[in-house]
């Protein structure tokens, strides 16, 4: 099946990362006009160049309300495709970290997310306009493994996803979610494991069925079907693609 994106508009938020970049080549290779946000400049001219495409990105910290609400507020186009690809766990592991450090993690996978689609789903009412809106979750939230306020802050967008699923597809808006299993991109966290932590990285390897670490790529391309006419299906869901959940 081919997924034809032609004259839609698509804002990738993280995407910078190796996941943000794959998403976009994805989408663009599909017709999608596609543009990045994150907070490095540098970042995001190498990563749009990386891509094929020319900017305009969107610049703001995720960590600030502030920026956050002037940087989606201004959006002279609203996109009809938004991917939430934002997330880490900040080096931040321990349940018993301190309350500011789990806020921070809360900040950046889950409040984000909460402001930026509360301000463009007002917006899109004002518009008559509907999108698909994909919230890159993580097997964390339900295999209790990795980073304790990760893995918390990526089940309750877990639960996000499913009430917004209820409330806003009947009114015509693709609301999904998708949980990879770890995922080894190009000098990521994972990528960096495989050199300074090897057991670690093969326990953790060897505990996907396919034996192996997920790609970008393949992520990517579960966006892409995501935003295909079919993808309405599965609003308020949050799909797994960690062969290890059962």
């Amino acid at each position: 099946m081919t997924t034809d994106l032609n004259g839609k508009s698509s804002l990738i938020i993280g995407g910078t990362s190796n996941l943000g970049v794959a998403i976009g080549k994805a989408l663009a290779e599909a017709g999608a006009e596609v543009s990045l946000a994150g907070r490095d400049d540098s970042k995001l001219l190498k990563c749009s160049r990386e891509i094929g495409i020319e900017p305009p990105s969107l610049s703001f910290d995720l960590q600030s309300q502030s920026q956050i609400q002037e940087a989606i507020s201004g959006l002279i186009t609203l996109p009809d495709i938004v991917v939430h690809a934002q997330g880490g766990n900040l080096g931040v592991h321990q349940v018993t970290a301190k309350t500011e450090d789990w806020e921070q993690v809360f900040q950046l996978n889950f409040f984000s997310i909460v402001q930026i689609n509360r301000i463009l789903l007002k917006r899109y009412s004002v518009a008559n306009q509907t999108a698909t809106i994909i919230h890159i979750s993580s097997s964390s939230a339900v295999n209790g493994k990795g980073a304790a306020p990760y893995g918390a802050a990526k089940a309750a967008l877990n639960h996000y996803v499913k009430r917004l699923g209820e409330k806003y597809a009947p009114r015509g808006f693709n609301m999904t979610g998708i949980m990879p299993a770890p995922i080894e991109g190009k000098d990521n966290n994972w990528a960096k494991a495989k050199v300074s932590k090897p057991e670690h990285y093969e326990e953790v390897k060897n505990l996907q069925t396919l034996k192996r670490l997920t790609t970008p790529e393949e992520i990517a391309q579960v966006c892409l079907f995501l935003c295909s006419p079919a993808g309405i299906l599965f609003s308020g869901n949050v799909l797994s693609a960690d062969s290890s959940i059962h």
